[in-house]
């Protein structure tokens, strides 16, 4: 028998939706735990690039009749057929005689973009997809034949045929400038230009709104509102885990465009960013002196943690600083990774490798609030001043997605922005099981988690719905790479330190009536004999059992058996 059989919850992150993330034990539903994010998110994906969560920027893909969707001389009946995928949800949209449109507010596009939607023929056969931001970008589609017509001077388009009638039509928005919706307008026939709308009335089936990053189609994925779902990451390696980490607000309001440069040029969509799509700058110098790149002016706190993904050209060192402070600076060799000297007030520096040549750098700076600008200059030394750098004329690098976190003192996942400041919302996940699930009188929690950094406090447990009777696994926050691993009723507490927090730790807790053993990494740690277990416990969160503390960071897996496991069980269930 395997050990898991023993298990009577088993979150390894797999299944999820908005406002779920799924256990794989038990099925019936009674393992879930709730999730909470009121905004959307970032992930490494299993491809290793980073995404939106969900990479659908469309809002209520599936209901066509939400208010989110401007209907012009059409209406449309949800619910009238099956979709693509079996479903009762592809909803009918009829128009009237003449011209007639239809969009769904969210389609914005303001990037590479690729944008498509499942339709059905029922008596109107031809249709166009434009972006209402620039009259060379459309394409027009006979939905009965599922062939492509006339294309704009800019477009590129294709039909795709999904079976049983339905047809996939995509636009492709190679630039990304334009600042429109994709609309979609009847009209007459295949030979037709931009916004030539028209014909008699008619009818076809639709389903499946989509519009996502990148010019070429992902696979679509169903939204609401698009909140409130949670982030499988893959930067660890080909196993996702868990991601929650705290509410951070980009403040840098163009993270990765409209740039300043000195002694230099900037070349936009110039190469791949770690997105994996045609985005990122090329900065070339100019001159010897002060070549940098820098962003619009930033509200600077105390402390504030920055980052930015760089990748080697020909220019092998860079400097990175807060112009308003000249302890604010860190040299990084951007074709190893490298770090090199750095300012006194810089500290928590991290060279992350994200693959394709890309790094990101990341830290915090200290001591100094004001409103100042993001720099990244081209240097020749590991050891250069605070902007004072030299470089050689046609030396060149690339750079991505600049971020600055207020109050900060560790950089999180990457915040897009495109105009204003942008605030990603905190993860909160709970709830997971029942009184069944848990057992007061013996039993093991197991966790396999990574924090997010050494400085911040976070807790999960198996708890009653308060923080009065629990079994906590916390991570200290104040003392480096130490976990305090205990009961709330103080007669299990004790301190242990592991090597480094930040990497993936298996942690078990196994409990009977009369001791407690603590197991990490395949070694017995401690050990109690005289406890009182908790009482009433029906529930495992990722917090104290009271909306507070909650925990921060990478989870892999976690497990819990109602019932005590042996020592060789316990010792092989936590080696690495």
């Amino acid at each position: 028998m395997s050990l898991l059989d023993k298990a009577s919850l088993v979150q390894i992150p797999s299944g999820y939706k908005e406002d779920k993330l799924y256990s794989v034990v038990p099925d019936s539903g009674a393992g879930d735990f709730t999730f909470a994010r009121s905004s959307t998110g970032t992930r490494v994906n299993s491809d290793g690039y980073i995404e939106e969560v969900p990479w659908n920027k469309s809002t209520y893909s599936e209901d066509f009749t939400n208010s989110s969707y401007v209907k012009n001389n059409c209406t449309v009946t949800a619910d009238q057929a099956d979709s693509p995928i079996g479903t009762t949800t592809a909803d009918q949209i009829d128009f009237g005689s003449g011209s007639g449109y239809f969009y769904n507010t969210s389609t914005l596009i303001t990037e590479p973009s690729t944008y498509s939607i499942y339709v059905k023929y029922i008596d109107f056969q031809f249709l166009q997809l434009i972006s209402s931001g620039d009259g060379n970008h459309y394409a027009n589609f006979d939905i009965q034949n599922g062939v492509l017509g006339d294309t704009g001077s800019q477009s590129t388009s294709s039909i795709e045929d999904i079976g049983n009638g339905w047809y996939r039509c995509m636009i492709y928005y190679n630039e990304g400038t334009f600042a429109g919706t994709t609309r979609l307008y009847k009209i007459p026939s295949l030979n037709v230009g931009y916004a030539s709308g028209g014909g008699n009335n008619g009818s076809f089936y639709f389903w499946g709104n989509q519009l996502n990053k990148g010019t070429s189609v992902k696979p679509y994925v169903k939204t609401t509102d698009r909140l409130d779902i949670p982030r499988l990451d893959y930067s660890d390696g080909t196993c996702p885990s868990l991601l929650l980490e705290p509410q951070r607000t980009n403040l840098n309001i163009l993270s990765n465009s409209n740039f300043i440069a000195n002694q230099g040029t900037i070349s936009y969509n110039n190469t791949t960013s770690p997105e994996g799509i045609t985005n990122a700058y090329r900065a070339t110098a100019t001159g010897t002196s002060s070549s940098f790149v820098r962003s619009l002016n930033i509200a600077f706190t105390d402390p504030s943690a920055f980052s930015v993904f760089l990748k080697h050209g020909n220019n092998e060192w860079v400097q990175i600083i807060n112009a308003g402070n000249v302890n604010h600076y860190v040299n990084v060799n951007i074709e190893n990774g490298d770090l090199g000297t750095f300012g006194s007030n810089t500290s928590n520096l991290l060279v992350e490798d994200y693959g394709n040549g890309w790094y990101r750098v990341s830290g915090k700076f200290s001591g100094w609030s004001g409103l100042s600008t993001l720099r990244v200059y081209m240097a020749n030394s590991s050891s250069s001043n605070w902007a004072s750098t030299t470089t050689t004329i046609g030396n060149y690098y690339y750079g991505y997605g600049f971020q600055v976190e207020a109050n900060a003192s560790f950089a999180t996942s990457y915040i897009p922005t495109s105009g204003s400041t942008t605030t990603r919302t905190e993860d909160v996940c709970k709830n997971a099981g029942t009184s069944a699930t848990f057992n007061d009188s013996e039993g093991v929690l197991f966790v396999e988690i990574k924090a997010l950094s050494d400085l911040v406090e976070g807790r999960l447990s198996i708890n009653n719905g308060s923080n009065l009777q629990t079994i906590q696994i916390r991570q200290s926050g104040t003392v480096s790479n130490q976990y305090n691993i205990g009961f709330s009723n103080g007669t299990l507490n004790k301190f242990i330190v592991v090597d480094d927090i930040t990497q993936y730790n298996k942690i078990a807790v196994s409990y009977n009536s009369s001791e407690a053993k603590i197991y990490i990494n395949g070694i017995e740690v401690a050990t109690d004999n005289s406890i009182t277990t908790p009482i009433g416990l029906d529930r495992l969160s990722f917090d104290r059992g009271d909306n507070s503390f909650f925990y921060y960071g990478k989870v892999k897996q976690l497990i819990y058996f109602n019932e005590a496991l042996t020592d060789e069980e316990l010792a092989a269930l936590t080696t690495i």
